[in-house]
């Protein structure tokens, strides 16, 4: 998991996820095989996911925006956001 507030971290792991994406681009450009792409798409899905869950966190434990003053509705409207988007 990440540290909680390491922004740094949260960069890394989305250039990653970048990096995974032009991946699915060039392997459907040369036609490899469909489930190989799949697992791609599946492993970048997880790992945004995974940011996600991690900017939460982080957003919970103030470190973004008003820290220390995190508003119960903010909170309720980014897990619904979080969940939705599942």
């Amino acid at each position: 998991m990440v540290t909680i507030c390491n922004k740094e971290t949260i960069l890394a792991n989305l250039n990653r996820v970048v990096g995974q994406v032009n991946g699915v681009s060039k392997m459907i450009e040369t036609e490899r095989d469909v489930r190989e792409t799949l697992q791609q798409i599946t492993a970048a899905s997880a790992a945004l996911r995974s940011i996600a869950k991690q900017l939460l966190v982080d957003y919970s434990a103030g470190c973004f925006g008003r820290a220390g003053k995190l508003d119960k509705k903010d909170l309720e409207k980014l897990i619904e956001q979080l969940f939705k988007n599942m």
